[in-house]
């Protein structure tokens, strides 16, 4: 019949029994991670007994979170604008709530649901290490495939996500559950709200929790669907109460005890039509062997009734040690949970602007009918009337421009001496301003400004001030971003594995391998890293755009220019994107005119080498013949500064024979001394060696001589030696100064 335990303690983690050196039996865990229902091959007795202490189990784990599902049900209340007539301080006072929270939570949702979804694509798969081309077409594939299934098989996917975004930064944490459907025969997904899901609040994580309880509400209906389909046991609608009582109809059962009976807020909307079934992922013993391996067990929540035990393992998530003992089972997690903000106190449940604005957004709905009802009060008055004064009682009414008759003795003094109002004031200026900055606060809390907004800014400011501002303001939904990243990043890995498991039943698997849309092997792969398309890094779509803009403008053969041109035609918003772009291989292969244009630009580079280098060897011969000319200009300077000096020498021999001639004061002697000069200074016997030049001009530096230092200018070299010639070799002062002393003599 089946598996008959009769001793629940081993069963149970409200006993400890120790540890036991008993191996696991593997041949049994094997057959079991093949069954669709477990619970067929276990005892009756065993399965109500487990039903009693998962019920337990669930119920301390939603103690846990008490407190934190008091200021989620105040958040909600605010951001659903439920109308409350009051009473206080008068009928009908203002309740006015302003939807500062609410504000928040749909800009958040503007921001980031076209993150998430961006041209249809919500997947994107890449190649962890080396990669080929078969790796990169099949990535492709998976892709489009996984994205095709979130947009359009999946249908509530989308809209489901849309309500995430808005219920997230409201509540601070919401969850996803992916499964497979056997009905239908594909991937479900099913969004739930931290009421729908009842986990410790103790726990770090999901992976960690020892029970993850999804609280669904079928219709009659659809259990019988799940009956016949062979997933539920027949008898699960057994003893099921006929009318809404939340009662339990086995409060009397001898196996229940004071505190089963609780009723649970997710209890409240069961009726006939409508069922609450308790879907538990839990760890059980069923190989009595000390370890409890992952299960998932769905029970009636009415009847405790063991519905279905399904296993959430298969042999490839055995562990063994090195001795061949089994030592840990991989359990397969359904669930991705979604934190807005984590909770500063470590606890699993996060916060979001319904936690931190709830103060906040409460003390501004009151500030703001404070002042509203005492405006009314103002405008409407009220107070007392002296008995004296005849008047009808009750109320009066008054038309514009209107004067009534009242019966006045004049006796009786000033009428207003018998109306006193009641000193009502005008709405206070303090409260007015201290509304104005909690609200202004409540706004820079929840990040709404007027830039993130779309509203006027200062026309003045330069753009790249505002894509600046715009920026820094999404700084912190760039942090929640990651998170949100990091929790589809979960999600879809979970649809990743689904698909491996179960794509060869899709109804649609032949046709899209028939097209080469995705195939089998694809999933097979392992490969690919699954990864969400929505970029953290990236921000918003200005932010986008402008660094896609700076990516274009860099022209670097190290980048692939055609992947920034296709990302940035996706980023504004162009489909079909792969249809405008040349694909790379026909990029790959240029046409017979791109190769006759090619030979035609490697031609003319050719020529306009040659031209370059018969250039580079004209311009070499112009340098060298400019040196050469340069060097005899050089020479000739040098020949002429010799000159120069020879002719120094010649006029200071010259100076000390006038000089010996004057003293002797004699025709002879000057005659002798002419003779001297004309053998002392003759042009065949100058000396060609200059290097006491320098000294010998320093001896005769008071002779006068202007052209014995000129010897760099070529042309005035010329006169000097022609008139050195006209003067029979001598300088012209030196003629003229012997043509003087010769004219004396005589």
């Amino acid at each position: 019949m089946g598996i008959y335990q009769e001793d629940y303690l081993k069963l149970s983690s409200t006993y400890d029994v120790g540890y036991t050196k008993k191996k696991a039996d593997v041949e049994l865990l094997k057959k079991y991670s093949q069954e669709v229902n477990i619970a067929e091959l276990l005892d009756d007795k065993f399965l109500y007994q487990l039903g009693v202490d998962l019920e337990r189990q669930v119920s301390a784990d939603d103690n846990t979170r008490e407190e934190w599902l008091d200021k989620y049900n105040g958040a909600l209340e605010i951001a659903k604008q439920k109308i409350v007539v009051k009473e206080y301080p008068f009928d009908k006072a203002s309740n006015i709530k302003i939807p500062l929270i609410l504000q928040g939570c749909v800009q958040f949702n503007a921001r980031i649901m076209p993150e998430v979804i961006q041209n249809n694509k919500t997947v994107y798969a890449t190649v962890a290490g080396p990669t080929t081309e078969d790796d990169e077409r099949s990535a492709k594939r998976l892709s489009d495939h996984m994205s095709l299934q979130t947009m359009k098989i999946v249908d509530n996917w989308v809209s489901d996500t849309d309500k995430l975004l808005i219920a997230l930064p409201l509540i601070g944490t919401v969850f996803r559950k992916w499964c497979y459907d056997p009905i239908m025969r594909k991937p479900a997904s099913y969004l739930c709200l931290p009421t729908e899901i009842i986990v410790s609040n103790d726990v770090s994580s999901l992976e960690k929790a020892e029970r993850i309880t999804h609280v669904l509400r079928m219709s009659r209906n659809e259990i019988i669907e799940r009956i016949k389909f062979g997933i539920f046991s027949e008898d699960c609608l057994n003893d099921l109460p006929l009318t809404s009582d939340s009662d339990s109809v086995v409060s009397d059962n001898n196996y229940s005890t004071d505190d089963e009976d609780k009723e649970l807020p997710s209890d409240s909307d069961e009726s006939r039509d409508n069922y609450i079934v308790w879907e538990i992922s839990c760890f059980i013993d069923l190989d009595d062997d000390g370890y409890c391996e992952p299960y998932t067990v769905t029970m009636m929540r009415k009847t405790r009734k063991i519905c279905r035990i399904a296993p959430r393992f298969d042999e490839k998530d055995f562990v063994f040690n090195n001795a061949g003992e089994l030592i840990r089972i991989n359990p397969a997690l359904y669930y991705a949970a979604h934190h807005f903000l984590p909770s500063p106190d470590g606890t699993f449940l996060g916060m979001g602007f319904g936690q931190v604005l709830l103060q906040l957004n409460t003390a501004i709905n009151s500030i703001t009918n404070q002042l509203v009802d005492a405006g009314t009060l103002a405008n409407l008055q009220g107070g007392f009337l002296s008995r004296d004064l005849r008047l009808r009682k009750g109320e009066m009414q008054f038309t514009a421009g209107e004067w009534k008759m009242v019966n006045f003795n004049v006796g009786m003094g000033s009428l207003s001496n018998h109306i006193y109002p009641l000193p009502f004031k005008e709405p206070s200026q303090t409260l007015f301003n201290l509304l104005e900055f909690l609200v202004q606060f409540g706004k820079e809390t929840a990040n709404i400004s007027d830039v993130l907004m779309g509203n006027p800014i200062n026309a003045n400011m330069p753009a790249t001030s505002v894509v600046s501002m715009i920026e820094q303001g999404s700084k912190i939904f760039s942090s929640i971003l990651t998170r949100l990243y990091e929790s589809l990043r979960k999600e879809f890995n979970i649809l990743f594995n689904i698909n491996k498991k179960y794509f060869s039943l899709y109804p649609e698997k032949d046709l899209m391998t028939k097209f080469g849309f995705v195939t089998e092997e694809d999933y097979n792969n392992d490969k690919f890293s699954i990864y969400p398309i929505a970029n953290p890094a990236m921000g918003m779509d200005a932010v986008r755009l402008a660094k896609l803009q700076a990516l274009m403008q860099i022209q670097s053969p190290i980048i692939n220019q055609q992947e920034v041109i296709k990302r940035y035609l996706e980023a504004i918003g162009i489909s079909d994107v792969e249809k405008i772009l040349t694909p790379p291989e026909q990029l790959a292969k240029p046409g017979p005119e791109e190769l006759l244009m090619q030979a035609q630009i490697e031609e003319i580079k050719a020529r306009a080498q040659e031209i370059g280098m018969r250039s580079a060897k004209v311009m070499t011969d112009i340098e060298l013949d400019g040196i050469g000319l340069e060097l005899k200009e050089r020479e000739l300077q040098v020949k002429a500064a010799t000159e120069g000096g020879k002719l120094a020498i010649g006029k200071a021999n010259a100076v000390a024979a006038i000089t010996s001639a004057e003293s002797r004061a004699t025709s002879g002697e000057v005659k002798t001394a002419e003779n001297v000069v004309d053998k002392e200074v003759p042009k065949s016997q100058i000396p060609l060696d200059t290097t006491d030049i320098q000294q010998k001009l320093n001896q005769i530096a008071q002779i006068p001589l202007q052209n014995a230092g000129e010897g760099a200018n070529m042309q005035q070299n010329q006169q000097v030696a022609e008139q050195q010639q006209n003067n029979n070799g001598l300088p012209p002062e030196l003629a003229q100064m012997l043509q003087q002393l010769a004219q004396e003599q005589k």
